[in-house]
């Protein structure tokens, strides 16, 4: 019996093991299986500017907890297509988030949104990656696409102000024309609109025309290899959504080879119709 009475005080030790566990799992809930983990790293593409300026680079890494690295990193060719691609195929430089000097000791918290400077090539193009892992120094993790910054080579003689219906029902979409005069290839050329005028600002840039904004053709995101101009002149369009009421106020952007913050044309108006 002996033997039989063993058994049975070790079983039932072993179901209050469990109980105690399942107890604990209870009160500490979701929190008490947390890990950190790094689930998807997008970027956002660079605004490309003259030589020897710098291009902003943001990027954001969704997940939970921390990650230990995270930064972007470049090379001087494209590696898109190549198979099983690394943050190592981009060994031409590295950012860590506000161009620290190294990773934050106590990691990046998730999800979060990160930018860094990176220098803008005297020619050809930068391409470039986000990267985040676990661990620092990183083995692994997870890359986002490849983004591409080059050196703006064009010359703007004029920015001319975009034409366009004079009014619009509300929230409709109407189309806008512009036209920039100059040479060369611009690295960036897109539309920005405020519902208030921003004509007297003083030292105004695209960051006051915040309402939104659209690239030729409305495409996603900046040509690849930017923008082609010619000196009678280089027409873009893309359609711009009017508000419910008031005024829209849409000006022309371009980057040439001066860089950032660009050039500005004059304020093209369109008043919104009563209903």
């Amino acid at each position: 019996m002996a033997p039989v009475r063993r058994w049975a005080e070790m079983n039932r030790t072993a179901v209050l093991a469990t109980l105690t566990l399942l107890a604990l799992a209870g009160c500490f809930g979701k929190d008490a299986v947390a890990r950190d983990s790094v689930t998807s790293v997008t970027i956002e593409p660079p605004t490309n500017g003259a030589t020897a300026d710098r291009a902003t680079v943001c990027w954001r890494v969704e997940g939970q907890g921390r990650a230990h690295h995270t930064a972007v990193h470049w090379a001087t060719e494209s590696h898109a297509a190549k198979s099983g691609r690394s943050f190592s195929d981009y060994g031409a430089g590295m950012a860590w988030p506000d161009n620290a000097t190294q990773a934050a000791a106590d990691g990046y918290a998730l999800p979060g949104r990160f930018c860094a400077t990176v220098p803008v090539p005297s020619s050809g193009s930068l391409y470039i990656v986000a990267h985040a892992d676990l661990v620092h120094p990183p083995h692994g993790g997870l890359l986002s696409e490849e983004v591409r910054l080059s050196a703006a080579t064009g010359h703007v003689y004029e920015m001319q102000t975009p034409t366009g219906p004079s009014s619009g029902a509300p929230n409709a979409d109407v189309e806008v024309c512009w036209i920039v005069r100059g040479n060369g290839t611009l690295a960036h050329l897109d539309l920005h609109w405020s519902y208030e005028s921003q004509a007297s600002t003083s030292g105004r840039s695209y960051r006051d025309y915040d309402e939104g904004s659209a690239y030729p053709e409305n495409a996603e995101r900046p040509a690849a290899g930017g923008y082609d101009i010619q000196p009678d002149g280089a027409e873009s369009c893309a359609r711009v959504r009017l508000p419910a009421s008031g005024l829209i106020y849409i000006v022309s952007h371009a980057v040439d080879e001066t860089g950032e913050p660009g050039l500005l044309s004059g304020e093209k108006s369109i008043g919104v119709e009563n209903p």
